[in-house]
């Protein structure tokens, strides 16, 4: 582990640490954990990366400076030299909700990192004790045209006609746990408004008790839809289940796995979060992840 700081240009500090190797490819992991990041166990995990993971401390964390981020203004951001370098950026539709100067950010990123020819996911993770329900919609609905892999299919207006609204939204009347055909149909009204979309990926969960639950995804890519294994486990701990399936995609994609492979892997990492305390998926054991999306339970001696 590495540390170092450095200035903003409203003077403040930030401190980060860096895990991994030097040389390998960078990777600038924004995490919400409230702890340090010189936590054991992100340590244990990321060090041992072939990549070189920067870890931020937030705000009055740590030894970086408090600032009040609703306050900040980011337009003093170089976002071209920001994003210069990597070729993925991901969103959470946590941040735009902080503040209206962070969904400026967030817009303002979006736009450079499509021209910049970055691959952008986005995930909507709503929270009703940051901003209303239409707030959310009504903003992420203008990140969908910058978007190339959408997690989730909420918070956005999906209306059956632009011009009329009473006529309402097509994802209206459809269950928490659609079938198959239900489900590609919701895909296929995404793609027909937003065709830079290149994947669409949601997990469904079903809770047969506060302690046992079921998860399983769709996914749409290259022109179809997928249906996952179904997961049973039992719960240790499900917050942060659905960055671990976010994270379980993405890893995926970059390592180029066949379309049911990608998706039974997201669901597999999000399953094996449930079984891990804290809000992360602080393991680098992509064989068991694959052991459990394969259903290969064999003790390997």
């Amino acid at each position: 582990m590495r540390l170092g700081s450095f200035q903003l240009p409203n003077d403040a500090s930030l401190s980060y640490a860096e895990y991994g190797t030097s040389t390998g490819k960078p990777v600038l992991l924004l995490h919400g954990l409230v702890g340090s990041i010189c936590s054991e166990g992100m340590e244990e995990s990321l060090c041992g990366l072939p990549m070189r993971v920067i870890a931020l401390a937030r705000p009055g964390y740590g030894a970086s400076d408090y600032f009040d981020m609703a306050e900040y203004d980011f337009s003093q951001v170089d976002l071209n030299e920001l994003l210069e370098g990597f070729d993925w950026l991901h969103l959470s539709g946590i941040t735009p909700a902080l503040a209206p100067n962070c969904r400026g950010l967030i817009i303002d990123m979006l736009k450079e990192a499509k021209k910049k020819g970055l691959t952008v996911s986005f995930d909507g993770n709503f929270r009703s004790t940051l901003w209303t329900w239409n707030e959310a919609r009504d903003f992420c609905t203008e990140c969908l045209p910058y978007v190339d892999v959408l997690l989730g299919i909420e918070p956005y207006h999906l209306w059956e006609d632009e011009n009329d609204h009473s006529k309402g939204d097509w994802k209206d009347g459809v269950p928490l746990q659609p079938s198959y055909e239900q489900q590609d149909e919701i895909f296929q009204h995404f793609i027909e408004r937003y065709p830079s979309l290149k994947c669409i990926a949601r997990h469904v969960r079903y809770a047969h008790s506060g302690s046992e639950n079921s998860l399983k995804a769709f996914m749409w890519y290259d022109g179809h839809t997928f249906e996952s294994k179904l997961f049973t486990f039992n719960i240790l701990d499900r917050v942060g289940g659905g960055d671990a399936f976010a994270s379980g995609l993405i890893y995926a994609m970059l390592h180029n796995y066949k379309a049911m492979d990608m998706i039974n892997f997201a669901v597999a990492s999000s399953a094996i979060k449930h079984t891990i305390h804290g809000d992360a998926n602080i393991t680098d054991d992509v064989s068991s992840i694959r052991n459990l999306m394969n259903m290969n339970y064999d003790i390997k001696r």
